[in-house]
């Protein structure tokens, strides 16, 4: 089984603006892509400045165990 979800900047009520998508696999890991229309913004940043940083690829996300 696989889930997934869009992620989205809804620091303006008004416009919600589609951030990009977000998948979790069967074994915990995931991956998360930026929309290309969403990197092209000027005024579009990083989710997570550390983890997810704005990119055209695929970012994979492995599963953490705490």
């Amino acid at each position: 089984m696989l889930s997934s979800c869009t992620a989205f900047d809804c620091s303006n009520p008004a416009d919600h603006v589609p951030v990009g998508s977000f998948g979790l696999g069967e074994a915990g890991g995931g991956h998360f892509a930026y929309g290309r229309h969403y990197i092209n913004k000027a005024e579009s940043f990083d989710l997570d400045p550390i983890h997810l940083k704005r990119s055209a690829k695929v970012q994979l996300l492995p599963r953490r165990l705490c």
